[in-house]
């Protein structure tokens, strides 16, 4: 696991701004983060999760205790004929591209989202008229209030507007699982395509940023 010491945070932001942690540790397995975590609770040591970076502000004036960054839990399964799994730190593009290659629709909205999957399923990400919420089958956790690693499944997490239940200072997303549909690779592809085209068309590129400010 790389762990670094008073480690600044501003290059792992979008908006490219952000003070130092007091350590940075970026687990490569899913066991590692859990051994990780029984060192943090053992020590008592405060601890914070950052995916993608592509939704947050991080203080200039830095954060205390350890900031777990989760981009190397990056696996992709298809276990079952219509189900995709991701790992929490798998970016939505890849895993929106994975899917159309295997001939799976669904995740075409997700082409554009530049978070990853934790993150997405925290906040219920979506676009074009479609989120996550109409895809998730199940999300697997570490929750920190039992200790234990947990299933829940979509009705679960209380899905509204860009938000559920779950809350990044007590559950730990690990995977995901979504349920998507047959359909040609050829149809999927180019409605990615249209997709890219409309965000290009109409979103600054090269710009710092957080994402949508305002509700729509």
């Amino acid at each position: 696991m790389e762990r670094t010491h008073k480690a600044s945070l501003a290059r792992f932001s979008t908006l490219k701004i952000g003070g130092e942690a007091d350590q940075l540790c970026v687990p490569a397995t899913a066991d590692e983060l859990l051994v990780l975590m029984d060192g943090l609770k053992g020590n008592s040591e405060p601890w914070h999760i950052l995916g993608g970076g592509s939704n947050i502000l991080i203080s200039s004036k830095g954060v205390p205790g350890t900031v777990i960054r989760l981009t190397q839990l990056t696996e992709i399964l298809h276990p079952e004929p219509e189900v995709v799994e991701a790992g929490t730190g798998a970016r939505l593009p890849h895993v929106a591209r994975y899917a159309a290659s295997i001939g799976l629709s669904g995740l075409e909205f997700a082409v554009g989202i530049p978070g990853t999957v934790g993150g997405a399923v925290v906040m219920n990400a979506g676009a074009h008229g479609s989120a996550i919420a109409d895809v998730l089958e199940s999300v697997t956790l570490f929750d920190t209030t039992t200790w234990n690693t947990v299933t829940w499944s979509a009705a679960d997490l209380g899905f509204a507007y860009r938000k559920s239940n779950l809350n990044p200072e007590i559950q730990i997303v690990l995977s995901a699982r979504f349920r998507l549909t047959g359909d040609a690779q050829d149809r999927i592809n180019n409605q990615m395509r249209a997709n890219e085209e409309y965000r290009w068309r109409t979103q600054p590129l090269g710009w710092p940023s957080a994402g949508s400010t305002f509700t729509n």
